[in-house]
């Protein structure tokens, strides 16, 4: 097994939001009601773009953070499956969202 880091300086969450969201199983998040009703939405990635960008820094990294966590199995099948798609052949055993940023917010 090899384990292969990437460390992330800037990122659009959005983004993120928006490539994971066919393996997001929204119904069992805590997350604002808007962006929610939003995702379930054929057609919704400009909005959720949107709503994700108005939120600050801070809270894009929780709720970004929060969605991985909470839909880790269902996202490890979909990455694996797009790998497989592609001719790469693998077995994802995890995927993890760390914050390491020297900012302390008070």
């Amino acid at each position: 097994m090899i384990e292969l880091k990437f460390l992330i300086n800037e990122i659009n969450y959005g983004d993120v939001v928006v490539y994971l969201m066919p393996y997001i199983k929204w119904d069992d998040l805590n997350v604002p009601a808007a962006l929610k009703a939003v995702a379930r939405t054929h057609g919704a990635e400009s909005a959720v773009r949107s709503i994700i960008g108005l939120m600050p820094q801070e809270k894009q990294d929780e709720l970004v953070a929060y969605i991985v966590e909470h839909n880790r199995d269902r996202i490890i099948a979909g990455l694996t499956n797009e790998a497989a798609k592609r001719g790469i052949r693998m077995k994802l055993n995890d995927v993890e969202m760390n914050n390491t940023s020297d900012t302390v917010v008070i």
